[in-house]
């Protein structure tokens, strides 16, 4: 989170780092009970396995791989460079970038470019109804050794944008609408709402900049409030074109 921008927005998304943690927790929640299945108890109803353990273990590496692919997503997210991944993986630098750069580019591009058909308040409450799955599952699978976490362990991970990723975050998405006919209306309405939302938060950064003490921070709040204004200009102009 930029220290500029102590605190989002209300109703800011969640970042692309969290809605990769959120991947990886639902991942490796759905590998722990997998794994947990697999393990022998009880009288079996047949005296022989007939391949299905085998099988079993093969949909629990599917799932593992899963985990490792949200991993690459958070780690990418969190700056890990690939000559880090590579040692992390076990693999050379070239084949490192050739196995999941690919895949890592596709997935913030669909993150920013979500499917038209679904509102930005749709793929919030998706998420929201995912985080409280998680966070009960995390909470009855608490050990008395483990660290306390808390009653929400998973949603204390995620972090909200800041107004100007946002404001980013809106353009991306609002070229995708504007490339896609069956958009709805009411959704590029939203997108505009957003946006004198986070105009409003650049005036009191604007106004930071005045109160600032030392220079160097003052012209810090300045580079953002223009940058968060650009955007925002730019953002407008779009969304008005299209509708004329």
């Amino acid at each position: 989170m930029s220290e500029l921008w102590p605190a989002p927005v209300s109703g800011a998304p969640f970042t692309a780092r969290s809605v990769a943690h959120l991947l990886l927790a639902a991942a490796a929640r759905d590998t722990a009970q997998w794994s947990g299945r697999m393990v022998p108890a009880g009288v079996r109803a047949s005296p022989v396995y007939g391949g299905s353990l085998v099988a079993d273990a093969m949909a629990l590496r599917e799932r593992a791989d899963q985990v490792l692919a949200a991993a690459v997503l958070v780690e990418r997210e969190d700056g890990t460079d690939w000559v880090e991944l590579a040692e992390g993986l076990g693999v050379d630098v070239a084949a490192a970038h050739q196995r999941w750069a690919g895949e890592h580019h596709q997935w913030r591009t669909d993150l920013d470019r979500p499917d038209p058909a679904l509102s930005a308040v749709e793929i919030e409450q998706a998420r929201r109804d995912a985080l409280g799955e998680l966070d009960a599952w995390a909470v009855r699978h608490h050990e008395p050794d483990d660290p306390e976490v808390g009653p929400a362990p998973v949603s204390a991970a995620m972090e909200r944008m800041n107004p100007l990723l946002e404001l980013l975050h809106l353009q991306a998405r609002e070229e995708h609408l504007a490339e896609n006919e069956a958009a709805p209306a009411p959704e590029r309405a939203a997108v505009l709402e957003r946006v004198a939302v986070l105009e409003r938060r650049a005036v009191v950064c604007a106004e930071l900049a005045e109160r600032a003490e030392e220079a160097g921070e003052a012209e810090s709040y300045r580079g953002e409030t223009r940058r968060c204004r650009a955007a925002a200009a730019r953002l407008r102009s779009g969304v008005s074109a299209e509708q004329r």
